[in-house]
């Protein structure tokens, strides 16, 4: 009786770990993915959102979850910096993306990724606690980095002013 008791115990321990992961799995699925259509404003509907909720026009400055392909000439004039978290990408791809305030990429999961690319970045301290890879692309920082993670160039300038 006792060795059933133990064994029922351990198939719901693992019908719970398996629930676990495959809901982790189902919120990799669901993220969002924006993707601009056009040029224009960050701030204006120039996106088109994908795989989950997008009760926006726009993606939010504070990336979770989330991918943000940027394919056309984008400027983002908002005060508030971009944050990406847990999770995030910003790409910038074939174009210019002109950030007026500043970008932190604050995990260790997030990523900003350029290909082909010309970025300005704001002024204020850029903070990378992720991963930047630079890849045929131009990116000018207004001000300073700290690098605490991985900044990989490829072919790339990676430019400081101020």
């Amino acid at each position: 009786m006792r060795s059933e008791q133990a064994f029922i115990s351990l198939k719901i321990r693992c019908f719970i770990l398996l629930s676990l992961i495959l809901a982790g799995f189902q919120t990799q699925l669901s993220a969002q993915t924006w993707t601009t259509t056009q040029p224009g404003d960050w701030e204006s509907p120039i996106w088109e959102c994908s795989q989950g909720p997008c009760n926006t026009q726009w993606p939010d400055n504070n990336v979770n979850g989330a991918t943000i392909q940027i394919l056309h000439d984008v400027t983002y004039s908002s005060n508030s910096p971009i944050n990406l978290g847990n999770r995030a990408i910003l790409e910038v791809s074939g174009a210019t993306f002109t950030n007026l305030s500043n970008l932190n990429v604050n995990s260790s999961s997030a990523l900003f990724r350029t290909f082909n690319a010309l970025v300005n970045i704001g002024p204020g301290v850029m903070n990378v606690d992720g991963v930047v890879e630079l890849t045929n692309s131009v990116v000018i920082k207004d001000g300073n980095v700290v690098n605490n993670l991985d900044i990989n160039v490829s072919n790339a300038c990676f430019t400081l002013e101020s």
